[in-house]
């Protein structure tokens, strides 16, 4: 089992794609459509069964008002250098310009930038290839090669996903 709880100002989902309309199932009720939290989602990736995008899954499951007012936070971004203050910046998004602002205030400290924007779908998308990338890359350090295939890799695979 799992467990949902709602804080007053701001609530931050991070559940794996696999039970996240389950997560959002429990959690949908909970909400007061009087006294929305800030919803900030670090999930990002396409649902298997559905190819429903986090954003779909969210409309699906608590209705369009949430999924207008939902943001998205995405790296890259490594914790463990969060931790330590590395410089470190991340973009949040949202279908709401007001709602990826007040997230962006949540996190922004002078180590860790929050860039804005309106396009949740494209964060998604953006998030979710941006790992196919890394196991990528991370295969060829596997396979004991250097910087030039790693600097070759992304480009690459950014041309031949657009």
């Amino acid at each position: 089992g799992f467990k949902v709880s709602i804080c007053d100002l701001v609530s931050i989902v991070v559940t794996l794609n696999n039970v996240f309309r389950k997560t959002l199932a429990v959690l949908h009720p909970r909400l007061n459509p009087n006294n929305m939290p800030l919803l900030i989602f670090v999930n990002k990736g396409i649902e298997i069964a559905t190819r429903a995008l986090t954003l779909e899954i969210i409309a699906d499951t608590c209705g369009p008002e949430v999924a207008k007012v939902a943001t998205f936070l995405s790296g890259p971004s490594f914790a463990k250098e969060v931790v330590r203050r590395q410089p470190t910046s991340v973009s949040i998004a949202s279908l709401s310009h007001l709602h990826a602002e007040r997230a962006s205030h949540v996190f922004h400290q002078p180590w860790f930038r929050c860039y804005i924007g309106t396009d949740p779908i494209g964060l998604e998308l953006a998030g979710a290839l941006k790992n196919v990338y890394a196991i990528v890359t991370g295969a060829a350090d596997g396979l004991g090669f250097e910087n030039n295939t790693r600097a070759s890799t992304c480009p690459r695979a950014y041309f031949y996903s657009i």
